[in-house]
């Protein structure tokens, strides 16, 4: 459904991290800057948001 543009996932992170940014993102759920991050666990990942099995969502 997502690559079909039918579920909209991408509308509800709030902020993409990158591995070496995981300090900063707790930080910025904790100061509630952040609703849905979402830490990016490779390059590959950073490139294409859409590949949901390398990230981590951080937040509620």
């Amino acid at each position: 459904m997502y690559k079909q543009g039918k579920l909209k996932l991408d509308e509800l992170v709030t902020n993409r991290y990158t591995l070496d940014q995981i300090n900063d993102a707790y930080q910025d759920m904790r100061d509630g800057k952040n609703i849905r991050g979402v830490i990016l666990l490779s390059p590959v990942a950073a490139e294409s948001p859409a590949v949901a099995h390398e990230a981590v969502t951080v937040g509620v």
